[in-house]
């Protein structure tokens, strides 16, 4: 009876704080996500019960005087003890403007890569780059009339830019449409077996529209797929090492078209407002041929009577590395 009866008061004294001030008693707010209330002023003691956030309890200044914990009752009444980061305590005078949210340690949640401007459409809608590639040997050369008994291809060096903008008919905000520019250059070496050698400068334009998805989306990282089908002028010089003719130099041109298979990883925010990516191009060049304006004065030297440059069917891989923004 006796101890029925010191439970009783005792929750009286929490749940009705009528002096509050007096006694020490105060109505406090969980604000952790999930605050575990102890058996006794120590956080290695037993947990008794565990608190949801916005809960309303009542708490008292324990005993001990702790900086650290307040007393409360669990749900069966019986003296426990809440770590004061867990609560917010209503004192009904200005101390209640000094407080400040600590960390919550308790909330095992991982907050979602959200863009600022969630849940409002992000006002960027458009987006620019501009790289550099190196790639490997573009395989064209002209067609000469004895026979090769060396040829060395070099790599090919790209300066690369595109501007795109986001379709509307895709809702999620993950396909852009635009257009895409570039210039490369390589050269070739060629010997015959009677040693003449003659040397090959290349220039190529291309110019076309891309299209892209953002695959994959976080808060640092993007992954893009494109897919580019640029029209392409090449220009070529071919100049032979023979001085006993007076034409040993002449300029070949042509169109052609090359569809290419990119993959992008956009590192974001690289330097303020500057996204860095490195990425991967595979291109497919379908056969073609190149000629000149004017034929040569004669059909004797290097020079054949199928003057042009031919461009067998072939690929080239490209790796880039870049800038780009969204705006």
């Amino acid at each position: 009876m006796l101890k029925y009866t010191k439970k009783t008061i005792l929750m009286i004294l929490f749940l009705y704080p009528f002096s509050g001030l007096c006694y020490g008693i105060f109505k406090a707010t969980i604000v952790s996500l999930n605050a575990p209330l102890f058996k006794k002023a120590n956080i290695s003691s037993e947990v008794t019960e565990y608190l949801r956030k916005g809960q309303i309890i009542v708490v008292k200044k324990n005993k001990e005087k702790s900086d650290t914990f307040l007393e409360t009752i669990n749900k069966n009444g019986q003296p426990s003890f809440i770590l004061k980061e867990h609560i917010r305590i209503y004192f009904k005078n200005t101390n209640e403007l000094s407080f400040k949210k600590p960390k919550d340690s308790t909330d095992y949640r991982l907050e979602e890569p959200l863009e600022k401007s969630y849940p409002f459409n992000s006002s960027k809608t458009r987006r620019g780059s501009i790289g550099f590639s190196i790639g490997t040997p573009l395989n064209s050369r002209y067609n000469y009339s004895k026979k090769i008994a060396n040829e060395s291809f070099n790599n090919q060096y790209r300066l690369k830019s595109s501007y795109s903008k986001k379709v509307k008919l895709d809702k999620s905000g993950r396909t852009y449409f635009g257009g895409t520019a570039s210039i490369s250059y390589s050269k070739a070496q060629v010997t015959t077996f009677d040693s003449y050698k003659s040397n090959e400068f290349q220039w190529l334009l291309e110019i076309g529209p891309v299209i892209s998805f953002d695959s994959y989306k976080s808060e640092k990282f993007d992954l893009t797929f494109t897919l580019a089908i640029p029209i392409n002028y090449l220009r070529k010089t071919v100049t032979i090492s023979d001085k006993s003719i007076s034409q040993n130099k002449r300029l070949f041109s042509g169109f052609s078209f090359s569809p290419q298979l990119i993959n992008r990883l956009t590192i974001k925010n690289f330097f303020r407002n500057l996204n860095a990516y490195i990425s991967g191009q595979l291109t497919i060049h379908p056969p073609s041929s190149y000629k000149s304006l004017s034929k040569p004065n004669s059909y004797d030297s290097l020079w054949s009577r199928k003057d042009q440059v031919i461009l067998a069917t072939q690929t080239q891989l490209f790796f880039s590395v870049g800038l780009s923004s969204d705006f």
